[in-house]
């Protein structure tokens, strides 16, 4: 068997039924990458890792000198040069470990790695959740995702060791998901060659995030480790390549399935952990991370992806904050912000998508101009002021529920109406930073956002609040939102 990812197709582009391979890919730049936002994220770092390793970039002038155009001609020679080590199959099968075979390890079912996918005593819940067998293009997105962003669980071999001394427990989760599934963030470009450019980081942004000693590195396909703590895998986890893609995995795709075994060992972000996708909080005492939730949604987490614009931020999401730098440095008018994950549940170790948890990701524009502290600061305010309605719907459908004598579902009332407004108010996110990231500030505009905030509260009081009987009409007047101290002066 032969699958070369060089020549053959398997990156899914959007809008097309047809994939690419590695050398289309750098001849003719796609608009957008298909797929979920965990297989976006996984394909985009291995694209950037491919950029890193055929480009010399000392500093931003490089940077700017380089162009997206030379950047892909010089990734599409390196490829060539490196075509072997691009082969699913062989002596050397790309992104595997042939050793495992010789140790024993057992196969298992490609759906073991697959979160939707019901296997084991998982609920198969309809016919979509039934493993149905896999492409050779959907073999290798399936190695570049479990290799660094696989669900934690017993599902790994922890007998298999490549390493004398190792001793492996539970699976951990992988490094780019984390205890609950990290939120990335990335600089869009009009077309991939775009956003591939925007994301890249010079050696002298390398040596400013002071993150990997051993500076770009070499890339895992050139160089693979023969273990867990081998002199290669202690290089490796040193580099920015190391970072940029993780071998916390590692895998062997068999006639049977797929042999698995935790791989190199890498901090979390509460002890060491520096991405540049992710945003990672620290006051001194407690280190936190921004998670993909679906419940608030990445347009809620923007006051925090943000933060960087602030004079004394200690939040550095890099591709965000070194990226703004280079665009400035372009004179770039606007900017897109690409956000996403996924939410994922944990228990006994295990890590599983439960029903309220999903894929997420947003895009938001930017005047690169505006991006100011000031402008983040009015954002905040946007942002708190939204948080308050959020909070007003709450309390007054609690209120109605406890007038009308209910004792144990009031709170999920009020949840369940406070949901519904963040539902209604996502569409509706990007006009929010319009008005925030402005030239200059709109009264007119942004007395029409409130009216539209408010009204929209008002819309799903009346839809959780019934008025039918004279006790609920009684209820329902005592507890409106539009006879309640206001928000704002003027909101009655």
């Amino acid at each position: 068997m032969a699958f070369n990812l060089c020549s053959d197709p398997w990156i899914p582009i959007a809008g097309s039924q047809e994939r690419k391979s590695l050398i289309e890919f750098f001849t003719e730049p796609p608009s957008r990458l298909s797929g979920n936002a965990v297989d976006k994220i996984v394909i985009l770092r291995f694209l950037l890792a491919i950029v890193h390793a055929a480009n010399h970039i000392p500093d931003a002038e490089s940077w700017r000198a380089l162009t997206p155009e030379t950047m892909a001609g010089n990734a599409r020679a390196y490829l060539e040069r490196h075509r072997d080590c691009f082969d699913l199959y062989g002596e050397r099968p790309f992104l595997q470990f042939p050793q495992l075979a010789k140790l024993g390890g057992t196969a298992a079912s490609p759906g073991s790695l697959m979160v939707y996918i019901a296997e084991g005593n998982k609920v198969m819940l309809s016919d979509w959740n039934r493993y149905r067998g896999l492409s050779e293009a959907e073999k290798a997105i399936l190695l570049l995702r479990s290799a660094c962003f696989a669900c934690g669980g017993k599902k790994f071999d922890k007998d298999l060791c490549l390493s004398p001394g190792v001793v492996k427990g539970t699976g951990t989760s992988g490094t780019l998901l984390g205890f609950m599934g990290y939120l990335h963030a990335y600089m869009l470009g009009e077309d991939l060659w775009e956003t591939l450019y925007l994301n890249l980081l010079s050696e002298t942004d390398l040596r400013e995030i002071n993150a990997w000693p051993d500076g770009v590195g070499v890339p895992f396909w050139e160089a693979m480790p023969s273990g867990e703590a081998d002199d290669r895998a202690d290089e490796y986890r040193r580099s920015y390549q190391g970072q940029l893609f993780p071998l916390d995995k590692f895998l062997l795709l068999t006639d049977e399935g797929v042999i698995k075994t935790s791989g190199i060992s890498y901090p979390n972000h509460k002890n060491g952990l520096v991405d540049p996708a992710l945003t990672i909080t620290s006051d001194g005492k407690n280190t936190r991370a921004e998670w993909a939730k679906t419940d608030t949604r990445p347009w809620r987490e923007l006051t925090a992806l943000l933060a960087f614009l602030q004079s004394n931020s200690r939040i550095q999401p890099y591709f965000l904050s070194m990226g703004m730098t280079k665009l400035r440095m372009l004179r770039v008018k606007s900017c897109t912000v690409w956000v996403g994950g996924v939410s994922v549940s944990s228990n006994s170790g295990e890590q599983y998508l439960s029903g309220m948890n999903d894929y997420v990701e947003s895009e938001f524009a930017f005047p690169v101009e505006c991006m100011t502290e000031e402008s983040y600061q009015t954002f905040c305010k946007f942002m708190e002021e939204v948080e308050n309605y959020a909070k007003r719907l709450y309390n007054c459908v609690v209120g109605y529920y406890k007038e009308m004598g209910g004792k144990e579902n009031t709170k999920s009332q009020g949840e369940r109406a406070k949901s519904l407004f963040w539902e209604r108010m996502e569409p509706h996110a990007q006009e929010i930073v319009d008005l925030a990231f402005a030239d200059s500030p709109d009264p007119a505009a942004i007395k029409r956002a409130r009216a539209d905030w408010f009204k929209r509260l008002l819309q799903i009081y009346e839809e959780c609040c019934p008025r039918d009987t004279p006790r609920q009409l009684e209820a329902w007047v005592e507890c409106h939102p539009g006879f309640q101290s206001p928000v704002r002066k003027g909101d009655k």
